[in-house]
């Protein structure tokens, strides 16, 4: 079976059995997918950490609809990392990169570049080119280690345009 919800925003007893019964007769293979806001990872606090363990513990497979997307999309790595970037970025709360990474790795184990630390890079990635589509495009035609030592240096985006345009002529 299929079960799919919007915004959770934290709100989780809308996965309690008085409230979901039908997960009563689901197994692992059953999913829900959570098409809107999660907002499950706030603090890191124990509270949280319980209330996550408690969703883990379901009889169901709970999806996240967008990441899906991106990684089953098959795209170039760039694309798919400033894909998943842009997602993380539209995420007001604190431990969205954390979460976005804990299920990436969880969903796809034989994928590489899914740390909390890479996903954090995503999302600093998109940040800093989202105001400029060109820079943006130029940033993806170059690998990711070129694009992390590019954007851990002081520089502005004039500046950061023109290392990336060098690592494009140059190597």
């Amino acid at each position: 079976m299929i079960f799919t919800t919007g915004d959770c925003h934290g709100g989780f007893q809308r996965f309690s059995r008085q409230h979901f019964p039908q997960q009563r007769q689901m197994g692992r293979d059953d999913c829900m997918i959570i098409l809107g806001d999660f907002g499950g990872v706030w603090d890191g606090s124990s509270e949280e950490r319980k209330q996550l363990d408690w969703l883990n513990e379901k009889p169901f497979t709970t999806l996240f609809a967008a990441l899906d997307k991106l990684v089953e999309a098959d795209l170039p790595q760039m694309e798919l990392y400033r894909g998943i970037g842009r997602l993380v970025n539209s995420r007001p709360e604190k431990g969205a990169a954390v979460a976005a990474a804990e299920y990436l790795q969880a969903v796809y184990p034989g994928s590489a570049g899914f740390s909390p630390r890479s996903l954090r890079r995503m999302r600093n990635f998109y940040r800093t080119y989202e105001s400029d589509p060109k820079v943006m495009a130029e940033a993806t035609t170059i690998g990711w280690t070129q694009n992390i030592v590019i954007l851990e240096v002081e520089l502005t985006l004039q500046e950061k345009s023109w290392y990336t345009r060098a690592v494009q002529q140059f190597g």
